[in-house]
């Protein structure tokens, strides 16, 4: 007979023992009337709580300073509190059938801060309809809030109806990385980066991930201000209202690789207020009622291999707008290898690149430009020099069976109210 193995002892903060579960983890589990925490590995019922909130409280204190990982099971937690983690804690949960529903009109549902190597996976936070709507001004409204914390990951989440952002990664935060998350219809944006220039622990301008990231509604797709040293890659935004990417206040050295954005109310990519050091290549920028790219007191940037596509459609008045602006005081920028077009049955651009006469020293070389009513490229800029470019003012036909209907979004919402 084999000898029975007993879990070890550890010694808590206070000086007590108490069993060591950090390894094993904990399980939470919805039932009727409440919610049950269970040891992961054996399901022994740790405790029977009326509410997620009191479930989650046990949770963190049976876990103590070593951490480990909480599992949700299938269901729905409805929390009214802020689920504020440890160092070292992993919360998962069973994929789209885990829902965390958030009653409260503002807060975060999941919270990160000040801490290390902490997780969030496999859920939805969904901030209820009814409680967004109550968020007054200047109270915070966040699924996933990451402050001043290193190597902290948020990985397949779908994140929805908060009215600040879906994700908050912010103040020092380092060493992060934001994979596969879907933010929809949260308000001010889906994912915002904000005064990561410093870290106290690590240094100066530690870099962050965001990638495979997916954003539907709300303003804004990314938004990032003095967020240094980030990187963007395969991310899409769909249906926002003004940005699909918005960079501002010295967002320096930012990298967006392979994303998109599809069918916007306002401009695709906009960086503003000397951010510099930027990097856009093999991005695809489609369908926007405003403007494609617009730099605005930018040092540096290289932009080349993207697709600037159907640039200012079926605006409300009816009025063209330029693809690609360059203005108040832009300089040593690399504008190269892009196509910049709009197909022939959406309406022309006005311009294809317009760069006004504060800008200087930039390239524009090898772009392709197509379908315009005045200027493929209207430079004012001074020792700007445009090289090789291919400027085509008719549209190449293309003759559907009838024209392409504009976009509206009165479907998406209807799956997000459904969701």
């Amino acid at each position: 007979m084999s000898k029975k193995t007993t879990s070890p002892k550890i010694k808590a903060v206070s000086g007590k023992t108490k069993r060591f579960v950090g390894a094993q983890g904990l399980f939470l589990a919805a039932r009727a009337g409440g919610v049950w925490l269970l040891e992961a590995d054996t399901r022994k019922v740790v405790g029977k709580f009326k509410t997620a909130d009191e479930a989650f409280d046990k949770a963190f204190k049976t876990l103590g300073s070593v951490g480990g990982k909480i599992e949700l099971g299938a269901g729905d937690f409805v929390v009214t509190r802020t689920v504020q983690l440890p160092d070292f804690c992993e919360l998962c949960g069973a994929g789209r059938s885990t829902r965390l529903r958030f009653k409260n009109a503002q807060g975060s549902a999941v919270r990160i801060s000040n801490r290390k190597s902490c997780s969030v996976r496999d859920l939805c936070l969904i901030c209820e309809p009814a409680q967004a709507k109550k968020t007054k001004d200047g109270a915070l409204s966040v699924g996933v809030d990451i402050e001043n914390s290193a190597d902290c990951r948020a990985s397949n989440l779908l994140i929805k109806d908060f009215a600040h952002y879906g994700v908050w990664l912010h103040h020092g935060s380092c060493l992060c990385e934001i994979n596969s998350v879907k933010a929809f219809n949260c308000k001010r944006a889906g994912f915002c980066a904000q005064k990561l220039e410093r870290d106290e622990v690590l240094g100066d301008f530690v870099p962050n991930l965001f990638a495979n990231c997916v954003v539907a509604g709300g303003e804004k797709g990314f938004y990032l201000e003095r967020a240094i040293v980030i990187n963007l890659m395969g991310c899409q935004v769909f249906q926002t209202d003004l940005y699909g990417f918005h960079l501002a206040d010295l967002s320096n050295s930012v990298a967006l690789t392979g994303c998109r954005t599809f069918q916007l109310d306002g401009v695709a990519f906009y960086a503003e207020r000397e951010t510099s050091e930027l990097s856009l290549n093999g991005n695809i920028f489609c369908w926007h009622r405003q403007e494609g790219i617009v730099l605005d007191k930018v040092t540096w940037a290289s932009i080349c291999g993207n697709e600037i596509i159907d640039t200012g459609c079926r605006t409300a008045d009816g009025s063209l707008r330029n693809a690609v602006v360059l203005r108040n005081g832009t300089r040593g920028v690399t504008f190269s290898g892009n196509a910049v077009f709009n197909w022939s049955d959406q309406c022309k651009m006005l311009n294809g690149i317009v760069e006004d006469a504060t800008c200087t020293e930039n390239v524009i070389n090898s772009n392709h430009v197509n379908y315009y009513e005045k200027k493929a490229i209207d430079s004012k800029g001074k020792l700007t020099r445009l090289v090789g470019n291919q400027l085509i003012a008719r549209a190449y036909q293309y003759d559907p069976d009838k024209p392409m209907p504009d976009f509206d979004r009165a479907k998406l919402e209807k799956f997000l109210r459904e969701y």
